[in-house]
């Protein structure tokens, strides 16, 4: 399956996403580290599974909280496919590249 995730309503992941995708997941921004939509999407994934969305920075502010995130996605066997990276810090676009060139 293929899923799409959004950190806020603003977030286009709908309408820019390079491909279709089986379903949206999003999160309004707020001060919780993981969002309700990121929990469940988390909680629905299988191995093979695709997220794609905008950006690292959208799960999540902390660096080593995406790094966290991450990791719990990659040892159930998804991935994750970044579709912007023209707008990240730098550190950020580094660990976008580190990954991508992980899978």
């Amino acid at each position: 399956m293929i899923y799409g995730y959004a950190r806020s309503v603003q977030d286009p992941v709908d309408t820019t996403l390079p491909e279709p995708v089986d379903k949206i997941f999003s999160d309004i921004s707020s001060d919780a580290h993981i969002g309700a939509q990121l929990r469940e999407l988390i909680n629905t994934i299988r191995p093979g599974d695709v997220i794609l969305t905008r950006s690292p920075d959208r799960f999540g502010y902390s660096k080593s909280l995406v790094r966290e995130l991450l990791d719990l996605i990659h040892s159930k066997g998804a991935t994750v496919r970044f579709t912007d990276d023209g707008k990240l810090s730098d550190e950020f676009v580094e660990m976008s590249n580190n990954l991508k060139r992980e899978d």
